[in-house]
């Protein structure tokens, strides 16, 4: 009798701990919680956490829209909450330009097609090279302005442009370089 309500205890600390998960919380925390006092504080103490929502977005592949910061989809190309267009963003958040992770709308048919299309695949108008060269060029200006801008804003908050590391700098005072100690980045010292 003693092996079975051992067995069942353990049980249901394992079933408030996989609730707790599920939330995003520490399983390993209320299983051992649940283990020492009872599966049933263990159950209220998981029931009363608010769910981890970057946790649990991230176990389910989803990604934050940069607009608004709600969680959509990975593979969404449109945010519906904010209805801001996410392929532009692709090109920003890998830290090189890729004008592959671009679009246009068509003007013949409203259709959205890659930023380098000469041919609408929907509807067969014909782009002029100059302006598809011309598009292409716009875009890499303002990703350059915005990735400046953004490399900028980083290093006055003591952040790595390349991987976000915080404060990992050694300073070169001859060369008047700072390098990240992280990915080996080297930046100037003023910027």
């Amino acid at each position: 009798m003693e092996f079975f309500i051992i067995i069942m205890w353990l049980v249901l600390a394992g079933a408030a701990a996989a609730y707790a998960s599920n939330k995003g919380r520490s399983g390993a925390g209320i299983f051992f919680l649940a283990l020492l006092l009872s599966p049933l504080v263990g159950f209220l103490v998981a029931l009363a956490m608010e769910p981890n929502q970057q946790a649990v977005a991230e176990k389910k592949g989803m990604k934050k829209c940069p607009e608004c910061a709600q969680f959509v989809q990975a593979d969404a190309r449109t945010c519906p909450f904010c209805k801001k267009t996410l392929s532009t963003q692709a090109a920003f958040s890998t830290g090189e330009f890729s004008p592959d992770a671009l679009s246009k709308k068509c003007p013949a048919c409203a259709e959205t097609i890659k930023l380098e299309a000469l041919v609408c695949r929907f509807c067969g108008h014909k782009f002029q090279p100059e302006q598809v060269q011309a598009g292409v060029q716009q875009a890499k200006s303002e990703f350059d302005a915005k990735m400046g801008t953004e490399a900028k804003d980083k290093i006055s908050r003591n952040l790595c442009p390349n991987c976000d590391a915080y404060n990992a700098w050694s300073v070169d005072r001859q060369k008047n370089l700072r390098k990240c100690e992280v990915c080996g980045q080297e930046y100037p010292l003023a910027v």
